[in-house]
């Protein structure tokens, strides 16, 4: 089990086509959507102005201050709030002391490219670990930075609740991860800019129930109870069309697993851990939607007011009008509604 910090290792990230998923060793294929688009091989897809806004450079602030941020990059995370930025609890907790890093060594970079020539960048007033995070289990994996000062001007993601469509992270789900890992699992490459891909989210018998899954002609073994914890955790990989193996490795680390799209795309994951990189067993990622508790006592995680309004639908009954609404999927928390009849 190795963490995948940019420090130690680091893998980049690519598009793919998987052509099909299969849990156990004799099921049904769950066949890969057309928009995963043009397969690509480990060293991915490089992201367009623009994308991924939210995206986070977690910077080391003496390397920024002599190297700049290409050198300084060890860990990605994502803004959820103006003044929130969420990631992985082994980019800022000491292995061997458990010691949390101190906020003032910490910057974040708001960034496509690293080498850009003004890149920037933000401080940290605080950084808080989940309390139950194990660095031997990797369980609970998250961490939470407070920003020095607010950024008003970049559009926060959004993590994923409890109450959100568990559709997102559903076996078979397409999900988008970024960062500036290694482009290859064997070389010390990176890239300039943040790749960008594809994968498909596996089911729980194959992340803490030990099952092995096929995608796109390729058997992978599943992590058993043993290594994965299904209640924490999201596995998560791919082929490409060329039977390559995609997957985030070092330097990837705290950088979001995204699902959805427009209004209802939500942080489901971060990057956490793995055997090694692209291998025939999945990436392991933080399931967000388990710490939600943590995220709102960190202000991570805060209501949304409604921004579209709900659908009504009527139905005439013999003595009375039934009203259904249905909200829309834009991140907000609706309680209750209220409707208002007249007579015409």
């Amino acid at each position: 089990m190795g963490s995948r910090m940019r420090q130690s290792l680091k893998c980049g990230l690519a598009s793919l086509l998987a052509i099909g998923l299969v849990t156990g060793t004799v099921s049904a294929a769950i066949a890969a959507p057309h928009e995963m688009g043009t397969p690509r091989i480990v060293n991915g897809e490089d992201s367009a102005p623009g994308d991924l806004p939210f995206l986070v450079a977690l910077l080391d602030a003496y390397d920024f201050e002599d190297n700049g941020a290409f050198e300084a990059q060890f860990c990605g995370g994502a803004l959820t709030t103006p003044t929130t930025v969420v990631t992985a609890a082994h980019c800022v907790v000491d292995d061997e002391t458990g010691a949390v890093t101190p906020p003032e060594d910490v910057l974040v970079g708001f960034t496509r490219n690293l080498n850009a020539p003004n890149v920037r960048i933000g401080g940290v007033s605080a950084i808080q670990v989940h309390p139950s995070y194990d660095s031997e289990e990797v369980t609970f994996d998250i961490a939470v930075l407070t920003l020095a000062e607010p950024v008003l001007d970049i559009a926060p993601i959004l993590p994923m609740r409890p109450t959100d469509t568990p559709s997102l992270t559903a076996a078979g789900a397409l999900a988008k991860v970024a960062g500036w890992g290694k482009l290859s699992a064997t070389k010390d490459n990176y890239p300039d800019s943040f790749k960008v891909g594809r994968l498909l989210i596996f089911p729980n018998e194959s992340c803490g129930g030990g099952s092995k899954f096929i995608i796109g002609g390729i058997t992978f073994d599943g992590f058993g109870k043993d290594a994965a914890a299904t209640e924490s955790m999201l596995c998560a990989a791919g082929v490409t069309a060329n039977q390559k193996i995609i997957d985030s490795c070092q330097g990837d680390s705290g950088g979001p697993l995204v699902g959805g799209d427009g209004a209802a795309m939500r942080l489901i994951g971060l990057v956490s851990w793995g055997e090694d990189c692209a291998i025939t067993k999945p990436g392991v990622y933080t399931r967000v939607a388990a710490m939600a508790d943590f995220l709102i006592s960190t202000n991570a995680l805060v209501s949304v007011a409604p921004i579209v309004a709900p659908t009504i639908d009527l139905t005439v009954l013999n003595t009375a009008l039934r009203v259904n609404f249905k909200f829309a999927d834009d991140g907000s928390v609706i309680s209750s509604y209220t409707a208002n009849a007249t007579d015409p």
